[in-house]
């Protein structure tokens, strides 16, 4: 029988996965054929997801285990206010090249511009604080350069379409994956919502 300890380390990390993976099936729509970008992504995801789960499995939690389930949940609330701001927004897959409606400002969005990949870099650096592995560190590395390429594609379509001004003012106010600390105060109504 597999310790408590392991399972609260392993179930809300499946948690997570799972909800990405529903996310990316069912919540973002396709715009063409799944490009490399994304192919990248869904391999490394797969990877270190079943690195993962095999070393909590076959070693010892290091001293700092506790921290990853937190990770984790915070990741997944995150995850899930993000899906609930974005429900109508019709957001595509990353390395789509496909241009968002509107530039959303409330909920995770008042905070972050990319709150998807902030929840997902949550997650993946559970799985390195779970583990303490250099392999899974890697893997965060790799998502992590995958998920900056991919908002600056995005940030870039943005601000060569119609809504660029309104984007630029957005993006001088808030962080791309982490809330800015010099952020300034609300500005109009559009920016309390939540």
């Amino acid at each position: 029988m597999m310790p408590a300890l392991k399972l609260l380390v392993l179930l809300p990390g499946a948690a997570c996965f799972v909800g990405f993976t529903w996310g990316t099936l069912r919540h973002f729509r396709s715009t063409g054929p799944v490009r490399p970008g994304m192919r990248l992504i869904e391999a490394v995801s797969l990877v270190v997801m079943a690195l993962f789960t095999w070393l909590v499995l076959t070693r010892p939690l290091p001293d700092v285990w506790p921290a990853a389930p937190v990770l984790c949940l915070g990741s997944l609330a995150l995850f899930i206010w993000t899906v609930r701001t974005t429900r109508d927004a019709g957001f595509a897959l990353a390395f789509s090249g496909a241009q968002p409606p509107a530039v959303l400002t409330r909920g995770p969005f008042r905070h972050v511009r990319h709150p998807f990949y902030t929840s997902y870099l949550i997650f993946w650096l559970a799985t390195c604080v779970a583990t303490m592995s250099s392999l899974c560190w890697i893997g965060f590395i790799t998502i992590l350069v995958c998920y900056i390429v991919a908002a600056r594609q995005e940030e870039r379509t943005m601000s060569r379409s119609r809504l660029a001004a309104e984007y630029a003012r957005y993006a001088a106010r808030t962080g791309m994956f982490l809330p800015r600390l010099d952020r300034k105060t609300p500005t109009g109504p559009k920016d309390l919502e939540t």
